[in-house]
């Protein structure tokens, strides 16, 4: 049995002796494979009589099927920001004869998804089934589609989440950037540049949403992409029954977009109070998506922010330490595009970072860069492009953008070799012609502690987080000290804080979670001088803390920790329902910035090293609204707190509805107060057995 084996190893090595094999060197490389000619995959098109344009991408592998919608109905098309938007969202909720509820359960039913969005030039809806679910799933796609009933419940109870989604993307400061440079860049008007705010969306209507489905929504302006396990003649007559009958209706005119019209030049500053770092963003416009000069622009994109390859990597990255992630990137719209490069940096190298930007666009404009470089850049992106093909669903939404931007087949297929064709003057010359300085565009996010430095780079514009024009500060005559005293007698007077021993305060709870809205009751209580307790209950979970002065607790669903560090100092200086009549008091140091619009704003630093705005009324002195970056077990975090409906109790002044942003939530609290009632120690510390 022994001599098996060897016979089998001894005829192996003949064999290997036999064909001449070269004995490998495994200090080099291996040679790459000989290159294949990119063909472009194999597709099918059709066209119903209606005028809707159908792809097909025929996909064995897995017994599903992809249909995908595309509309030339998006948010540059909007006559009230945000309707294309809203009018996508609102298709799910209503249609046909089902309603909301029942199309989510007969979507989840099959296991399927649904999902409808829009973006500057166009909406898509999509659904992926299984192949034996796809007549169920059709049906209901055809209904979303064409026959949408827009319940105005429903868009009711959409408009609240809506609002909390507009208040999560202002506390995300490299997104506030991005809807700042697109305003800065195409100008205040532009269709490329609206944005929803809570008023737009408080204005649509029921009718405005059908109005806008019955001028768009139409099959002329639209194709269908079918990816999957599904043949043309498979479900070409089902497509037939399904949207044949989705009529024409008269020829609409598309908005023609204007040209964009920039905003003066210079460095647009958006004030974020106690924020860590600065989100950096330099644009520039460029040219429409088919312009001969776009995919020129795209490799200089990729030049300059390209990951590990990129120059901004090399430089911010690896030369400074400045950011983790630097980007640069070229948009990809019909009618005009720009280019956007930035990074968010630490609060500290703000200029220094904005200014290696600028060295980098500088060097590209005067000299161009060598074969090796732009080599490398080119292969990566062809190489992306080509590992795409390997998702059918890329193909589809391939097809369906040249099909929008009037690109022909041939013109996909040749892609990588016009990328791979770009020469290095030919970069030189887009930059030298694109990225002047007068056409540059700055906007940086950040902490107004920076602003200085700005300032001293240029002109800066001052914007709030609303993106509207910020008030400048105006001198008021006032210390910190008085400013406070006006605030402590707007509140009842000294004698009455004074008189102030204990509070409890109870609160209905309405908390805003992503697209989740969940009620719930909260409880706190506080004993003078540092003693607080506080507790949130929801039908979702629990949240309990104690502070008895010296030590604090949070117990988050039964799992109790003890709070150190900066975030156990905070919770102990904002005990005191008022701790900001006595912030000189606790260590914080103070500034009066002066009168910005309705309000005077006091600047303090914490003595746990963060930055608070207060903005007090300029006609009541009452606190209106606190902006401050706080210590949390998951780090700093921005929080806005605002306080109105002020209400007397027992000769104090109380805010009835306080409203708490953060990034990722909203909670809204409409409260009751309970003056000095007798409070013992054990409400301020965790009863062991608990």
């Amino acid at each position: 049995m022994a001599k098996k084996p060897l016979c089998t190893i001894c005829c192996l090595l003949w064999a290997t002796l036999s064909t001449g094999a070269q004995v490998v060197d495994w200090s080099k490389p291996p040679e790459p494979l000989p290159t294949k000619e990119f063909r472009f995959p194999k597709y099918e098109e059709t066209q119903l009589p209606n005028g809707l344009r159908i792809f097909l991408i025929e996909d064995r592998e897995q017994p599903v099927v992809t249909l995908r919608l595309q509309i030339s109905a998006g948010d540059a098309y909007d006559d009230i920001a945000g309707m294309a938007y809203v009018t996508a969202l609102m298709l799910t909720k209503g249609a046909g004869k089902r309603s909301a509820q029942q199309i989510a359960a007969s979507i989840d039913s099959v296991g399927a998804s649904l999902d409808a969005s829009s973006s500057g030039d166009f909406s898509s809806v999509s659904v992926t089934t299984l192949r034996k679910h796809l007549r169920i799933v059709l049906d209901i796609f055809a209904d979303i589609i064409q026959r949408p009933t827009f319940p105005a419940e429903e868009l009711q109870k959409l408009r609240p989440q809506l609002v909390a989604e507009l208040r999560q993307e202002r506390a995300r400061p490299g997104l506030l950037a991005q809807t700042m440079a697109r305003k800065v860049l195409y100008g205040e008007d532009h269709p490329y540049a609206r944005r929803r705010s809570e008023q737009s969306i408080e204005r649509i209507r029921v009718e405005d949403l059908r109005r806008f489905h019955e001028r768009y929504y139409r099959p002329q302006h639209s194709t269908l992409a079918v990816v999957g396990d599904v043949s043309l003649q498979e479900i070409l007559p089902l497509l037939r029954q399904t949207f044949g009958g989705w009529k024409r209706g008269g020829e609409t005119q598309l908005p023609v977009v204007p040209p964009p019209k920039p905003m003066p030049n210079g460095i647009y500053f958006i004030s974020r109070a106690g924020s860590v770092q600065s989100s950096i963003v330099v644009t520039t416009t460029t040219v429409p998506y088919i312009h001969p000069d776009y995919e020129v622009l795209e490799v200089l994109a990729e030049l300059m922010g390209s990951g590990f390859g990129g120059r901004l990597f090399r430089s911010l990255r690896e030369t400074y330490a400045y950011t983790y992630a630097p980007f640069a990137f070229q948009t990809q719209a019909k009618h005009i595009n720009r280019i956007a490069m930035g990074a968010d940096v630490r609060t500290a190298v703000t200029d220094s970072a904005l200014m290696v930007i600028r060295k980098e666009v500088e060097q590209i404009v005067q000299y161009p860069p060598t074969e090796e470089e732009l080599n490398r850049i080119k292969q990566s992106m062809v190489g992306s492009y080509l590992r795409s093909f390997e998702r059918p669903e890329f193909i589809a939404m391939l097809l369906q953008r040249a099909d929008f931007y009037g690109l022909t087949k041939d013109q996909l297929r040749t892609y990588p070799n016009r990328i791979l064709a770009v020469s290095p003057w030919q970069l030189r010359d887009a930059a030298e012609r694109y990225w002047k300085n007068e056409a540059l565009r700055t906007v940086v996010v950040g902490s107004p502690e920076i602003l200085p430095r700005l300032q001293a780079m240029g002109k800066v514009y001052e914007y709030t987080p609303e993106l509207l024009p910020a008030p400048e500060y105006q001198p008021v005559n006032l210390s910190v000290e008085e400013l406070l005293q006006h605030y402590v007698t707007a509140l009842g007077g000294k004698a009455k804080l004074s008189s102030l021993q204990s509070l409890v305060q109870q609160a209905k709870v309405h908390l805003r979670v992503q697209n989740m809205s969940i009620e719930g009751e909260l409880v706190r209580k506080w004993r003078a001088p540092y003693k607080s307790a506080s507790q949130l209950k929801t039908p979702f979970f629990q949240q309990q803390s104690w502070s008895d002065g010296a030590s604090v607790w949070v117990e988050v669903s039964g799992i109790r920790h003890e709070v150190s560090g900066r975030e156990q100092e905070k919770e102990k200086l904002q005990a005191h329902p008022f701790y900001t009549a006595f912030l000189p008091e606790l260590g914080f140091q103070c500034e009066v910035l002066g009168r910005k619009g309705d309000y005077i704003v006091l600047k303090a630093k914490a003595p746990y090293g963060s930055d608070h705005f207060y903005y007090f009324n300029t006609a009541s002195y009452l606190l209106e609204r606190a902006e401050k970056m706080e210590p949390t077990a998951q780090g700093d975090q921005p929080v806005t707190e605002l306080y109105s409906e002020y209400v007397d109790v027992e000769g104090i002044r109380v805010p009835k509805i306080i409203t708490v942003e953060t990034p990722w939530a909203t909670l809204r609290l409409e409260s009751s107060y309970q003056l000095n009632p007798p409070l013992g120690d054990e409400e301020f510390r965790p009863s062991p057995g608990q």
